[in-house]
C-alpha cells in the first residue's frame, strides 16, 4: 500500500491526492486537494485515503483488500492484508491517528482548566468589588426575610389576631370594638374552613359583607367593621404576615343595584331590586311549558326543586345524590357545606334539612336520584371562582329572554317560594326561615333558635308550594 504514486504536487505546491481507474478500457484519473503544503502531512492524509479505499474495494478474486477486527475497547484485535508493506502502512497510519487524537484530547483539557481558572478569576474579582458586596448583602437580607416569611405563614389566622389584639395601643373602648370585630370575622372563617391569612381574598370578604347584612347589620355598622379589619389586615402587610393586596378595601357597602342593573356581588346575593320580583303564575306556565326546559330533564329538575323548597341555586345545584334521603319517613334535602366536595354555603344559618315536595315525587325525580349512583346530583361544571349555578343560570336567563320574560333570573324561583309563604296563612314566621334559610327575624326564632323538623315544615308548608294554579307544573312526568 505505497502512497508514492497517489501523490501529486500541483499549483502553488499544494498536494494532491491522485487515484486512476481504467474504466471501458479508457484511464480515468481523479485528484483530491489535501489542502497541504506539508510532505509529511500529505504522506499521512494519503495514507488515511488509501485506508479508507482498501478496506471497502473488493479485487478481482472477490476478497476484500483488507479486514480489520476490533476489540470491545476498539483496538485491533485481527488485521488481514495483502503483504507486509501494507501492513505496516496501515498500523503507521492508525499509529498517527491515535496520536492525534491523544493530543486533542490533552488541547481539550487544558482549555478547560483555562476557563474555569478564567471563570473562578472573575467572580472572585466581581465578589470582592463595591457592587458585588452590595449584590451579596442584598441577597442575604433576600434569604433572611423570606426565611422569616415562610416561619409565619405556618400562623393561623386566630393567632395573628391574638397577636395584634395584644401589641395594639389604643383606648380600652377602641380595643374592645376590635376584639369584637376580630372575632366576628374569625366565627364567619370558621364556617368556611378558612384559617390562613392568605385564605382572605376579595370572594371570601365579599360573601362576609352578605354575612353581615344577612344578620341585619347597617351599612354604617358594616363600614366600621371593615375599616377595622382593613387596619388588622394593613397591620400583617407591614409585619410581613400577608402579601397580597387588603381585600376589605374597595367593597360598595351600600345595599342595591349597580349601575347597570347589576347589584355588585354574585347571583346569589339577597339584593333588593327587580331581579327580586317572584314569577306570576303565567311566566310559569310559560317556562314549564317550553320545550327547553322541558327537553333538558337536569334543568327542569333543578327549576323544581328550586321552586318547591325556596333554595338558593347554588345550594340545589352543587347537591349530592346522598344529600336525597328518607328521615323520619319523609324524603328529605340535606343542604350543607362539605370542602371535599366543594359544597359550600352562604350562611351559618344555610344549613339545613328540609323535606322534598310531592310535586318532584310525582315528576320521577326519585328514579332520577337512584340513577345517579355515588355522586353530584347534577352535571355542571364550577368555574375557578365562581358556583356550580353560574353557567346554569346564564342559559336560564337566555332562555327566560326568549320566552319575552324579561329583567328576571334563576334565582327569581327562590323568591316566588318565598312570597307564596309571605302571602300564607303560616302562624310562624319561623318556619319559613327555617326552610329558605334565612336567619332568625322573628321573635320565635331568636327565642327558639332550634330548626323546625323537615317533617314539621312539610306538614306545615307543602301545601302552599304546590302550584296547582300552573297546570304545566303538575303535568311533568320523567
Amino acid at each position: 500500500m505505497t502512497y508514492g504514486r497517489h501523490l501529486e504536487q500541483r499549483k502553488f505546491g499544494v498536494y494532491y491526492f491522485r487515484q486512476t481507474r481504467k474504466i471501458g478500457g479508457m484511464q480515468k484519473v481523479k485528484r483530491f486537494s489535501l489542502k497541504t503544503k506539508d510532505l509529511e502531512v500529505a504522506k499521512f492524509l494519503a495514507l488515511q485515503f488509501l485506508a479508507n479505499i482498501k478496506m471497502h474495494e473488493i479485487n478481482i478474486d472477490g476478497l476484500k483488500k483488507f479486514e480489520v477486527e476490533y476489540d470491545e475497547r476498539g483496538n485491533i484485535k485481527r488485521l488481514k492484508v495483502d503483504g507486509e508493506e501494507d501492513r505496516k502502512n496501515f498500523q503507521d497510519a492508525m499509529t498517527l491517528v491515535e496520536y492525534q487524537k491523544a493530543q486533542q484530547h490533552q488541547r481539550d483539557l487544558e482549555k478547560l482548566k483555562f476557563d474555569e481558572e478564567r471563570a473562578l478569576k472573575a467572580k472572585r474579582a466581581y465578589a470582592s468589588s463595591e457592587e458585588g458586596q452590595q449584590l451579596l448583602s442584598f441577597k442575604e437580607k433576600l434569604e433572611r426575610e423570606l426565611s422569616e416569611k415562610t416561619v409565619s405563614s405556618n400562623k393561623t389566622l386566630e393567632t395573628l389576631s391574638d397577636e395584634y389584639l395584644a401589641n395594639v395601643t389604643v383606648t380600652s373602648g377602641t380595643a374592645y370594638k376590635y376584639k369584637n370585630f376580630l372575632a366576628k370575622l374569625l366565627t364567619y372563617a370558621t364556617t368556611q374552613n378558612v384559617k390562613s391569612v392568605h385564605e382572605l381574598d376579595r370572594k371570601f370578604v365579599w360573601n362576609f359583607l352578605l354575612f353581615l347584612r344577612a344578620e341585619g347589620k347597617e351599612n354604617e355598622t358594616i363600614k366600621n367593621i371593615f375599616n377595622t379589619l382593613s387596619t388588622f389586615y394593613n397591620h400583617l402587610l407591614t409585619s410581613g404576615e400577608a402579601k397580597e393586596p387588603n381585600p376589605f378595601v374597595g367593597h360598595n357597602l351600600k345595599a342595591g343595584v349597580a349601575n347597570n342593573g347589576k347589584t355588585n356581588g354574585s347571583e346569589d346575593d339577597d339584593a333588593t331590586d327587580d331581579r327580586r320580583l317572584p314569577f306570576t303564575d303565567a311566566e310559569l306556565e310559560a317556562i314549564f311549558s317550553s320545550s327547553e326546559v322541558m327537553e333538558d330533564k337536569q334543568l327542569c329538575y333543578i327549576a323544581m326543586l328550586l321552586l318547591t323548597s325556596g333554595a338558593r341555586p347554588n345550594e340545589i345545584c352543587q347537591l349530592w345524590n346522598d344529600d336525597i334521603r328518607e328521615v323520619d319517613g319523609i324524603e328529605t334535602i340535606r343542604i350543607t357545606a362539605n370542602p371535599r366536595r366543594g359544597q359550600s354555603l352562604k350562611t351559618a344559618h344555610s344549613k339545613r334539612l328540609i323535606y322534598l315536595n310531592q310535586l318532584l315525587k310525582d315528576a320521577g325525580f326519585l328514579a332520577y336520584v337512584a340513577s345517579r349512583k355515588n355522586g353530584m346530583l347534577f352535571d355542571l361544571k364550577k368555574p375557578a371562582t365562581k358556583t356550580f349555578s353560574t353557567f346554569l343560570s346564564e342559559r336560564f336567563t337566555k332562555i327566560l329572554r326568549r320566552l319575552n320574560i324579561k329583567m328576571k333570573m334563576l334565582y327569581c324561583f327562590r323568591h316566588t317560594a318565598i312570597n307564596v309563604l309571605k302571602q300564607s296563612p303560616l302562624q310562624k314566621v319561623s318556619l319559613s326561615e327555617d326552610l329558605v334559610g334565612h336567619s332568625a327575624k322573628s321573635v320565635h326564632g331568636k327565642v327558639y333558635p332550634q330548626r323546625h323538623s323537615a317533617k314539621l315544615l312539610k306538614q306545615e308548608t307543602e301545601k302552599y308550594l304546590l302550584y296547582p294554579q300552573v297546570k304545566s307544573l303538575r303535568a311533568i312526568r320523567f
